[in-house]
């Protein structure tokens, strides 16, 4: 069974983002207002409280909040903003804030690299820029390249892609979803990306594929089209939220994987987010389950049997929720079970997926 509950009013309706610290004691909403709240499960895991409201003026904005990222061990928090900038801040105090990156229009989209004590960062814009810092120091260490002609970028996210073991040190991989809508991945050459040396210029980013108008196409009014794909832990997949049907990405055949009439991955409307459940997939790496929302509210959890070496691939819908017609800005995992979702209209969902007694499809309002 699924069940689904509204946690609270976290913030004012309009556009909003949520995010889980590393060690998930922490969550954190960022609002239309440009304001983040940090809510906490306290000691003994229970309702969630208000424990840090972000409104000072050295680390408040006066327009919406777009993204909120944590590096990889959780002592620092950077956010991004629809005023252009990118905010660095100390976890859970907020102190020591620090503009890493200032923009004449929006920043879209910021991720840190999953390697461990890493302080690499990735921001785009909605003019198509990227720009790579080293949040430490990031006056001096930085890189920015335009990834298209203006078009703009919605979402971006470093994948374990490692197509060659002995290189993973030196080669990353960033993923990027265009307004055009394109899916673009770059390699980002690690070892040099800093280096001001007029020889190495032409040898920090490459793109590396592109596919072609999978994603639907972002006008000025969609400002809850979040392109907000994901991929497996182990980079093998890719979901990609294509206008009503989610696009599985095989990335060992660099190709969009075909689905059958009994195996499409359908939604009724447009959808706007993808998010992999990574705890399930460390028990079981030949089946992933994946939810997905769309503008409408709707939310589906799939369940994706992959097997490259058996050429095996069938995705299969296992639950279905429905947030009130409330539409979804951004979904995350806590957990095995807990699914959480963040809405236009200010609220915070919960849903608890049994993923132990899943095997057929149940629908729960």
């Amino acid at each position: 069974m699924a069940s689904s509950e509204i946690e609270n009013a976290f913030m004012k309706s309009g556009k909003c983002c949520m995010t889980f610290h590393v060690d998930n004691e922490y969550l954190y909403i960022g609002g239309d207002e440009g304001i983040i709240k940090q809510y906490s499960y306290g000691l003994n895991n229970e309702k969630l409280k208000l424990t840090h409201s972000f409104e000072d003026a050295d680390v408040r904005h006066d327009e919406p909040i777009n993204q909120i990222v944590f590096n990889s061990t959780g002592d620092y928090m950077a956010y991004c903003c629809e005023d252009g900038e990118v905010t660095f801040v100390r976890h859970p105090t907020g102190s020591n804030p620090r503009i890493l990156s200032k923009y004449d229009n929006s920043v879209s989209s910021i991720c840190f690299n999953p390697d461990k004590y890493s302080f690499l960062l990735a921001m785009s814009t909605d003019d198509g820029k990227i720009k790579l810092v080293n949040a430490l120091k990031a006056s001096e260490d930085y890189y920015e390249y335009n990834c298209n002609d203006g078009d703009g970028v919605r979402f971006i996210k470093w994948i374990k892609y490692e197509p060659l073991k002995y290189r993973a040190s030196r080669e990353k991989y960033l993923c990027i979803a265009e307004c055009n809508g394109n899916l673009s991945i770059w390699k980002i050459f690690n070892s040099v990306i800093f280096n001001q040396n007029e020889k190495d210029k032409d040898k920090k980013a490459i793109k590396y594929k592109e596919f072609k108008n999978v994603f639907p196409k972002i006008k000025g009014g969609d400002i809850n089209q979040r392109l907000s794909f994901d991929a497996t832990d182990n980079a093998k997949l890719i979901a990609i939220p294509g206008n009503n049907n989610v696009k599985i990405l095989d990335m060992n055949q660099m190709i969009i994987r075909e689905t059958t009439k009994e195996k499409t991955m359908i939604h009724n409307d447009i959808i706007n987010c993808c998010v992999f459940n990574k705890y399930l997939e460390e028990i079981d790496n030949n089946n992933y389950i994946l939810a997905t929302s769309d503008i409408k509210g709707n939310i589906k959890i799939w369940n994706i049997k992959f097997d490259e070496n058996d050429n095996i691939f069938e995705p299969q819908e296992i639950e279905s929720f429905i947030s009130n017609n409330d539409p979804i800005c951004n979904l995350e995992w806590k957990n095995k079970n807990e699914l959480f979702g963040c809405s236009m209209s200010g609220n915070v969902y919960k849903w608890v997926y049994d993923h132990q007694n899943s095997n057929n499809k149940e629908n729960t309002n």
